[in-house]
């Protein structure tokens, strides 16, 4: 919004420097927040699965997968089958969450995914 003369536009050029992108994921719960992470930079598929589902709550008992898309072994953060506690996966409809290996992931695990 802004103020101008009647009859002509707002307009206002300036420099606006955000700095540096980060990521940030949060895992959350019905109870409240079970994790999050920051990254610098932006994630990608790839990123997502390696850095955010493989890396992730290591000490929280994972569920392990052996993805054929990427051939290797993703552990799924405190995930467990269904009806269990935590065995639905509800994420937004971004991009980088629609992937054959997530999908791979999830259905290998008995869980549901929900975008």
């Amino acid at each position: 919004y802004g103020l101008a003369p009647a009859g002509m536009g707002a307009d206002k050029t300036s420099n606006f420097v955000r700095g540096d992108p980060h990521t940030v994921a949060a895992a959350m719960s019905k109870g409240g927040y079970l994790a999050v992470q920051v990254l610098p930079g932006s994630f990608d598929s790839f990123d997502f699965l390696t850095s955010w589902l493989s890396k992730w709550y290591e000490s929280l008992h994972p569920l392990e997968c052996l993805c054929a898309t990427h051939n290797a072994v993703y552990q799924l953060p405190i995930m467990n089958e269904w009806p269990q506690k935590y065995s639905i996966l509800v994420l937004d409809n971004c991009r980088i969450h629609h992937n054959d290996a997530l999908l791979e992931i999830i259905a290998a695990n008995s869980c549901f995914l929900l975008f």
